[in-house]
């Protein structure tokens, strides 16, 4: 038994250290990835646990949260779809390291996506206040991190405003900007746009992927795929596979949260990275890779934004650390 206990503990050190593609080869036999979509269903799968289930609220101080929001662009006053995904960050020491799923400067951390929720046909007052009401239940998102079309554009300064309907009732509330805003001494600014050019995002993604817009989605996808490959991250176990009296034990919140999550999931199995008839990757005249969504994607985007948002935030730590700048505003 100790001798397995050491094996498994090596396992997961090497997974955290390794690079993916040499974990895959040396731990795993994995030499290569079929299929045409992006993201494999296998590490989607070997990435749930029953363990992880919907959270809705702050359990415990130690626990950090980041908000990813895609916010369909408006065709008029209401937005057709709008999803939120949270991630929930925690540092962990001593005997608690070994449950880790990352480890940044000698820092352990266990990353979990832990709710979801999607709306459609909502005005941008209404998407803020629920961003708001969620940032409350929470205790205070670490990071949000909005689509950098115009979705995310038309909502941000209803987010800036410090009275929300929430549940029908006005309430005053911490006024959520950029770190660009001048106001920002008022406000909190938490607020990031998923983009390159001078953005938060820069200090994450290379320099080299941040010629054209296409080369700093291609580069956060891989940043996405490493993390489902090397289970950096968890996710919720699927509804289906749930005894029923842990289900029955969920309130109608984590009830809802799941059913996002599940969908969530799909999503971002649904990406695809676009190929020629011969099989070769469709680039761009810059010549990066081109992706695409086969059916609804907001949950599945909004996904990928909060686990950028992830990376924004450790890099933060470790400026921190440094003594260095801020990158972003840490709750």
């Amino acid at each position: 038994m100790e001798r397995k206990n050491r094996e498994d503990n090596l396992i997961a050190s090497q997974r955290r250290k390794l690079p993916p593609d040499a974990f895959r080869r040396q731990y795993l036999g994995i030499w290569t990835i079929d299929g045409t979509n992006y993201y494999p269903a296998v590490a989607i799968l070997l990435a749930r646990r029953r363990g992880i289930v919907p959270q809705c609220t702050r359990r415990s101080p130690g626990e950090n949260f980041i908000l990813g929001q895609d916010v369909a662009e408006p065709g008029s006053r209401h937005a057709d779809f709008c999803a939120w995904v949270v991630f929930r960050v925690v540092e962990l020491t001593g005997e608690q390291s070994v449950q880790a799923t990352l480890e940044r400067m000698g820092r352990y951390y266990h990353v979990a996506a832990v709710f979801a929720h999607q709306l459609r046909n909502r005005d941008a007052g209404q998407i803020a206040a629920l961003t708001h009401s969620l940032d409350l239940k929470f205790g205070g998102f670490s990071l949000v991190v909005l689509d950098p079309g115009g979705g995310g554009r038309w909502v941000l300064p209803e987010l800036r405003k410090e009275r929300q309907i929430i549940h029908g009732v006005e309430r005053k509330v911490a006024p959520m900007t950029t770190r660009e805003d001048p106001l920002q001494v008022v406000r909190r600014p938490i607020v990031s746009f998923f983009g390159r050019g001078g953005g938060d995002f820069d200090s994450v993604v290379e320099e080299q992927w941040r010629a054209g817009e296409e080369g700093f989605i291609e580069r956060s996808h891989q940043i996405y795929l490493d993390s489902w490959l090397g289970r950096h991250h968890l996710w919720p176990e699927e509804r289906s596979k749930r005894p029923p009296q842990q289900l029955a034990a969920f309130s109608e919140e984590q009830r809802y949260a799941q059913h996002f999550l599940d969908v969530a999931a799909k999503q971002v199995e649904a990406i695809r990275l676009l190929r020629r008839p011969d099989g070769s990757k469709l680039t761009s005249r810059r010549g990066y890779g081109m992706f695409e969504a086969k059916g609804k994607k907001d949950l599945g985007y909004a996904s990928l934004y909060g686990r950028m948002g992830v990376e924004l935030w450790l890099k933060e730590q470790e400026l921190a650390a440094f003594g260095e700048e801020s990158v972003c505003f840490v709750v």
